[in-house]
């Protein structure tokens, strides 16, 4: 009985995690956009009640779902990713600005680790 809950729990604190990625993700569209096409308050602004409602709900479903909550978090992850690729309108970046910022980035990436 005990090792039923703490692998729901377990379960639980995973969904959490995923979910809260997945709630970052959601807020970057929200105010990239996303809001534009959907009547919301503007109380939903806010990273923290995005993480607190998306997470704790995925959190819920990881104690009732069990190992099922992965399929859960990847299938919901797919939908957002199909649903803003339909409205999104790639932009030509030219060659000669795509390359230094790269070789910027991964520069930097490489300081810091290194």
């Amino acid at each position: 009985m005990l090792k039923q809950l703490l692998d729901r729990l377990s379960f639980a604190l995973l969904g959490f995690i995923f979910g809260s990625l997945l709630a970052v993700l959601l807020w970057v569209l929200y105010g990239h956009g996303f809001s534009l096409r959907h009547a919301a308050r503007r109380e939903w602004g806010e990273l923290s009640l995005w993480i607190r409602y998306v997470g704790g709900g995925f959190a819920l479903l990881g104690f009732l779902l069990t190992d099922r909550v992965g399929d859960v978090v990847g299938s919901t992850t797919r939908e957002v990713y199909e649903y803003e690729s339909r409205y999104f309108v790639p932009t030509e970046i030219p060659t000669w600005l795509a390359i230094p910022v790269l070789v910027g980035v991964g520069l930097g990436v490489w300081h810091f680790l290194g």
